[in-house]
């Protein structure tokens, strides 16, 4: 399995090589990695019960791909095992990693909230 569990909940370091600080143009762009990655999670395991493994598999890598470029390396790397178990065709493993999904996005989500209530801007 990845490492994704030794992997920082958020690194900023992304975001501010984008922005160039974690300004409001950053918090912002965090926001829609939360509102654009809840319904991804959340296909994957629709889908995953629909038995569509390769859509699946798709949601997956698209949720990796937002979480690893907004900085949520943990969440983007659990992302890229369940896209990988599901492309393995490994069900079992897979559905036992999405059972870690939903606190890995609470990890993320809390994150991304404390920034943007607590942390002034850079």
């Amino acid at each position: 399995m990845a490492a994704w569990d030794k992997q920082a909940i958020l690194d900023l370091a992304p975001m501010t090589d984008v922005f160039g600080a974690i300004d409001e143009d950053a918090k912002a762009a965090l926001e829609v990695f939360l509102t654009s990655t809840r319904p991804l999670l959340a296909s994957i395991q629709m889908k995953l019960f629909a038995g569509d493994l390769s859509g699946a598999a798709d949601a997956a890598h698209s949720a990796k791909g937002a979480a690893n470029v907004s900085g949520a390396f943990r969440l983007g790397g659990l992302c890229a095992e369940v896209c990988a178990q599901l492309q393995e065709g490994h069900l079992a493993q897979a559905q036992s990693l999405l059972a870690l999904l939903p606190d890995a996005f609470n990890d993320v989500q809390a994150a991304i909230k404390w920034l943007a209530i607590d942390r002034p801007l850079s």
